[in-house]
């Protein structure tokens, strides 16, 4: 028998880890990992940019996605079991909530939106146009209606041409979350009881349902719908976590369903059931990482908004000066690691002048 004062005794003794012991606790990697996925996504998208849009990034046949898409769903659990923890106290007040999440999300993209044609148009990057496209591009983009502009004239002649901001098309599902989550607090959902399962099988049914017409959707709310199956299913998971956070332990354990989802769809040869699986299995990462043991070192800014929003033109813009100013094509890795320096200092200069002072106005309504 061991001794009491072993170390093997002692760890015996100690509780399990619960998700809900630490996901009120500042002690977490929640914002390196948003800078982390941040980071893949513009690395991912660096094949992208700089060899053509049928390029595929490294791991994506093992991964199915690549790593710059299963970025994303990081983003997506991590708003799960984040916002939802903020909806549930917005309870009683859903217009402070609305204005905190869009005074987040908002400001930064107005600026990014306004400055961004007028610096393509000022290098020579995007031609042949006036300022009533200029407009329409920043509109589109503001109200979340096209986030995924092309226009001909942009980046004409480069591998990936005429996409002049493709990393954001996130966005808007990121709106469509929020405002579920608003909705499911208000109508009592995010609190115990049939409401609580009612809710997390209606994004249950959303991600079916998305699967199911994915074949069939080319445009319009089938095609939003479907384009969101995906990250839909990280989300639900976040909100999941949150919800049942008391029996969410912080141990390899919560990957076990994402294997179970993976080793069904090679038997059942089913593409859903492996993509679900492999999106279970990078947020129980996500979680695993995010909560450790022991204290956490915290980021001094959250610089990972300004790097998503402003990588694509800043890596696009990369390109076209490479190729157009000295003649030189770049490879995906010599693209990251050109544009990464300008891409952070933009993204703290974001995070500074428009992103912190908007969220501190947030703060004091």
């Amino acid at each position: 028998m061991l001794s009491p004062t072993h170390p093997l005794a002692r760890q015996s003794r100690a509780p399990h880890r619960r998700l809900a012991d630490h996901i009120g606790s500042r002690d977490n990697r929640i914002d390196q990992l948003r800078l982390y996925a941040a980071l893949a996504v513009v690395l991912g998208h660096s094949w992208h940019i700089a060899l053509g849009r049928d390029a595929r990034p490294p791991l994506q046949d093992w991964t199915i996605f690549g790593f710059h898409s299963l970025a994303v769903h990081v983003f997506f659990f991590l708003s799960g079991l984040l916002v939802t923890e903020s909806a549930r106290r917005h309870i009683s007040k859903p217009v402070s909530y609305v204005r905190k999440r869009a005074l987040r999300i908002l400001p930064a993209l107005i600026v990014n939106a306004i400055a961004v044609p007028l610096i393509l148009v000022a290098v020579g990057a995007w031609t042949g146009v006036g300022l009533a496209e200029m407009l329409r591009y920043a509109l589109r983009l503001i109200t979340m209606m096209s986030v995924q502009y092309e226009h001909p004239g942009a980046f004409a002649g480069l591998p990936f041409d005429a996409a002049i901001n493709g990393s954001v098309w996130s966005l808007r599902h990121e709106v469509i979350v929020y405002a579920l989550l608003i909705v499911a607090s208000l109508a009592g959902a995010l609190a115990h009881g049939w409401k609580r399962w009612a809710f997390l099988g209606f994004l249950l049914a959303y991600v079916l349902i998305g699967h199911a017409i994915a074949p069939f959707a080319k445009g319009g709310a089938l095609y939003l719908l479907a384009e969101g199956r995906h990250v839909m299913f990280s989300f639900l998971l976040g909100v999941a976590a949150h919800q049942f956070a008391d029996r969410v332990p912080l141990n390899p354990v919560v990957a076990l369903p994402g294997i179970a989802l993976l080793s069904t769809s090679i038997l059942l040869e089913n593409r859903m059931l492996a993509e679900c699986g492999v999106i279970w299995l990078t947020c129980a990462a996500t979680l695993l990482i995010a909560f450790p043991r022991g204290k956490a070192m915290q980021l001094p800014h959250d610089v990972s908004y300004g790097v998503y929003i402003w990588s694509w033109p800043i890596q696009q813009l990369t390109v076209f000066f490479a190729l157009n100013w000295f003649g030189v094509t770049l490879s995906p890795m010599g693209l990251f690691t050109l544009c990464l320096g300008p891409l952070l200092l933009i993204s703290l200069a974001s995070w500074l002048w428009v992103e912190r002072p908007a969220l501190r106005w947030a703060q004091r309504q």
